[in-house]
């Protein structure tokens, strides 16, 4: 395995911590709503939650209380809000300098057709799908300073999925109108 094939799954399992905490999170405010639940640990970062336009900064804490990682991201749902349609999320995922895109789509895409995103008119970036779980599918990407720049910079992004039994891909826009200063805010912090 490469040296950069190491960093993704360093991105990778941390992506995935992050899922899987705002999983947990989102069961636990299902418990404590019903008086079951301790409270998870909470962000004291002034970037969490901070919204940015079309995109918010969220912190968020592990399980120990001591790690934390801030990233950017957009949420689509449905018009009911009952299904995740999108999150697309950029940030450290890894070491303090590799920036990664990460993708939490909804069940039913086709696995062997993959994901990928595009800034603008420019060229498709393929993601690598690692996982889907029964809450959706995970895919990621590192970025170069030339892509998180062309991200920063851009006005739409799309990411491109089939979903499954269908004869072409579908394109979910993200507008990325607020993108800039959110990222710009997590490069200036620690």
């Amino acid at each position: 395995m490469t040296v950069s094939g190491n960093r993704l799954l360093v991105a990778v399992s941390m992506v995935c911590s992050l899922f899987v905490s705002g999983v947990l999170w989102a069961a636990e405010e299902s418990g404590r709503a019903q008086g079951t639940a301790d409270k998870p640990p909470t962000s004291n970062n002034p970037l969490h939650r901070k919204v940015f336009e079309k995109w918010i900064t969220e912190c968020e804490v592990a399980p120990d209380g001591k790690a934390e990682k801030c990233f950017a991201s957009q949420t689509q749902v449905s018009k009911d809000h009952q299904q995740l349609i999108l999150k697309f999320s950029v940030g450290r995922f890894g070491n303090k300098d590799e920036w990664a895109a990460v993708a939490i789509l909804p069940l039913g895409i086709s696995i062997p057709a993959g994901v990928a995103f595009k800034v603008d008119d420019g060229e498709p970036i393929t993601m690598q799908l690692q996982q889907c779980t029964g809450n959706g599918c995970l895919a990621s990407v590192l970025l170069d300073k030339s892509l998180l720049t062309s991200i920063k910079k851009g006005k739409m992004l799309s990411v491109g999925v089939l979903p499954f039994g269908f004869p072409k891909t579908l394109g979910i826009p993200v507008d990325l109108q607020g993108c800039s200063a959110a990222v710009s805010a997590l490069q200036k912090a620690k």
